[in-house]
């Protein structure tokens, strides 16, 4: 499927094993950020079985009800304690930007609306970091300005390839401090157009462009 239908939904996941107060005071806060704003379809809490073999559910009274509850035995046997609610991802959304004081007389929280595209742009760019692959998320970690570095048109677009390495490489790899990183000689960051400031950076240039492009 070509990008971008292929977000077709995203769901957050809050992992807290270790549910006490101060966590699930802090979940709780979090949560109705997440709510409130509506970047994910869905939102969850994935929590764990205290020692008496069931969640405490006085920690879990004052989360938001649109979030689903996850809880976990130690056999990893997962038990859906509560279902969310589906969030309104294609409309406006809310950023809270203060929470009331501790023991104020009456609530104030503080917020501000997002519209609807910055929204959509921002559910993209999520995407595109879990999705970790491609032009979709090396454009702003690897090292094309390294010799080795060099691009294949894959099927889905061009991906990263190491001369050195015979393979497609890892963002975690593609550093600095690789073995075999061989920085671009100064006097190719001189010449101008069309590999203006050296082939590493036209390669981000080029890449980040398309990237925009496929976004719209």
């Amino acid at each position: 499927m070509a990008y971008p239908e292929w977000v077709r939904r995203i769901v957050a996941i809050e992992n807290k094993p270790d549910l006490d107060a101060s966590a699930a005071d802090a979940l709780t806060t979090q949560l109705r950020r997440d709510v409130a704003l509506g970047l994910a379809d869905e939102v969850w809490v994935a929590t764990a079985d205290d020692a008496a073999g069931g969640v405490q559910r006085a920690l879990l009274a004052d989360l938001p009800v649109e979030a689903g509850i996850l809880v976990f035995d130690d056999d990893w046997t997962v038990t859906v304690e509560w279902l969310p609610h589906g969030l309104a991802t294609a409309a406006s959304g809310t950023r809270l930007t203060s929470r009331p004081a501790d023991g104020a007389d009456r609530p104030a929280t503080g917020f501000e609306y997002v519209d609807a595209d910055w929204k959509a742009h921002t559910r993209l760019a999520i995407a595109e970091r879990a999705f970790e692959r491609g032009w979709r998320s090396y454009v702003d970690t690897m090292r094309p300005d390294c010799r080795q570095f060099r691009l294949v048109d894959g099927a889905h677009g061009y991906v990263p390839a190491c001369a050195a390495k015979a393979r497609e490489q890892s963002a975690a790899e593609c550093g600095g401090s690789c073995a075999d990183y061989e920085p671009e000689p100064p006097g190719w960051r001189q010449h101008g157009w069309p590999i203006e400031g050296g082939p590493g950076a036209t390669v981000q240039a080029v890449l980040a462009d398309r990237r925009q492009r496929r976004r719209e």
